[in-house]
């Protein structure tokens, strides 16, 4: 597959609102039902390329101890006439799993065989290394779509496939220092992803857009949604970044009604959930179902990516459930 320079951000455009990470999906528990498989199928063998694998503990000597120290009295639990003190370690009336067996016999529909796992992997090599080319290609891409290009392969939790390519860009950002000229979002982003990743920048980069008031010259709910979320990365005693979570919120919370279509589930995950704190995997599954016709190599790898990551947790519940 060739790629050319900017290829890879083909799927947002700039200023474009990129993906969310504020759904708030049902938690699996309730139901007997299996997980179901995300868009595109695959299976899961016992070292996967894409997956962490968990190892295997030995339960039995654990539960012999702890029914040893369960029937055993300690002194430390003894009132002063001798009464046994009855604390939480001594009640052991937890609930069942609502899961209960389910997953020591439960077979994926996305592990139907040893063929479809090999070309399952094959496939997610070879776009790995298109995608890494088109990150290397997009060095003659602007400060903005190389940012938004290592935003969005954080956003489909591809970024741990590419740490080299991703810290060779982030390093150079750091060095050139081009955010001086950019505008609100442009910078927002530059300080979200510098930060976040253990750069030292100042937050003073976002004084050049207040007022004397404190208000920030923000001209549309993109520009107040990209400050609101780099701001909650700062530190105790960062002043302006305090001012701008307060106006940045205000703000969000004010537009919200008016907005509709993915900017205002974005604005509403992030007044719950601030985008820093959220879980991506959650935001995964979202932002391919939103964006799945963009960028056609780095959304099936996300696809990829998501099913073995779900094999995977299958795989480690069996395990744990044994």
């Amino acid at each position: 597959m060739q790629t050319t320079a900017c290829v890879g951000l083909a799927f947002l455009p700039a200023k474009q609102l990129v993906g969310s990470k504020g759904s708030h999906h049902k938690a699996a528990g309730a139901s007997a039902a299996a997980p179901p498989p995300v868009l595109i199928g695959g299976v899961l063998e016992s070292k996967p390329v894409l997956a962490r694998r968990l190892p295997c503990f030995s339960w039995s000597h654990r539960v012999r101890t702890w029914a040893t120290a369960a029937t055993t009295p300690r002194q430390d639990l003894l009132d002063e006439e001798g009464h046994q003190i009855i604390s939480r370690r001594n009640v052991s009336n937890f609930e069942p799993s609502v899961w209960g067996d389910f997953f020591l016999t439960y077979s994926s529909p996305l592990a139907s065989s040893t063929e479809q796992l090999t070309k399952m992997i094959e496939r997610a090599n070879h776009l790995m290394r298109n995608v890494s080319k088109t990150i290397s290609a997009s060095s003659n891409c602007s400060l903005y779509e190389r940012m938004q290009l290592i935003n969005v392969l954080e956003r489909l939790c591809l970024d741990h496939l590419f740490k080299q390519e991703i810290n060779v860009i982030l390093s150079e950002i750091y060095k050139t220092n081009e955010v001086s000229g950019s505008d609100l979002q442009t910078t927002a982003l530059w300080f979200y992803l510098l930060r976040k990743h253990g750069y030292q920048v100042s937050p003073d980069v976002f004084a050049k857009f207040t007022d004397e008031q404190g208000n920030f010259a923000a001209n549309n709910p993109l520009d107040v949604l990209s400050l609101y979320n780099a701001a909650y990365l700062r530190t105790n005693g960062e002043r302006i970044l305090d001012e701008a979570v307060s106006f940045t919120k205000r703000s969000l919370e004010s537009v919200l009604t008016n907005l509709q279509g993915p900017l205002a589930r974005e604005v509403k995950s992030a007044l719950e959930i601030p985008f820093p704190r959220r879980v991506r995997i959650y935001e995964a599954k979202y932002y391919i179902s939103v964006h799945g016709q963009a960028n056609e190599v780095i959304m099936e790898l996300a696809k990829l990516n998501y099913n073995i990551m779900q094999l995977q947790y299958q795989q480690e519940l069996r395990i744990i459930t044994r």
